[in-house]
């Protein structure tokens, strides 16, 4: 079965190469952070992974149902990323529906090279995403 053709699908796409510029092996894993109801279709789609693998080029593209679609209950959930590959990161995206088409590096954290991890974001980022974290946590 189908996801419900009335959700709205974003195409999430990325490319993973070494230092070198050599391809990487590994596996992009998508899970969203609840579990989505269909609210026009009253289907449930369970927050089971999608693990998606990379290509001999490094390369993945993967459809997944907009984070801000009206017809998904709740609305404005995220999607943990898990890189699973040496060096992989793990990070929560969102998706609205305005983009059709993301590539992930556009979307994943920029890490801090002063060996902290420490993660840096713009201050309308980290509002927008304090805005919509309340909005899923209903306070």
């Amino acid at each position: 079965m189908a996801i419900p053709g009335n959700l709205s699908l974003v195409t999430v796409t990325g490319t993973y190469v070494d230092i070198s510029g050599n391809p990487i092996a590994g596996q992009v894993k998508f899970t969203p952070r609840a579990v989505l109801r269909n609210v026009t279709s009253n289907v449930i789609l369970v927050n089971s992974t999608i693990v998606v693998t990379l290509d001999a080029n490094g390369s993945f593209s993967q459809q997944l149902v907009a984070t801000d679609d009206a017809d998904a209950s709740p609305v404005n959930f995220t999607y943990f990323i898990e890189e699973a590959f040496t060096g992989g990161r793990s990070f929560d995206i969102l998706l609205p529906a305005a983009s059709p088409t993301v590539d992930l590096a556009d979307v994943s954290p920029a890490v801090a090279n002063d060996g902290t991890g420490a993660l840096y974001i713009s201050a309308a980022e980290f509002n927008d995403y304090e805005a919509r974290l309340t909005v899923v946590e209903g306070k």
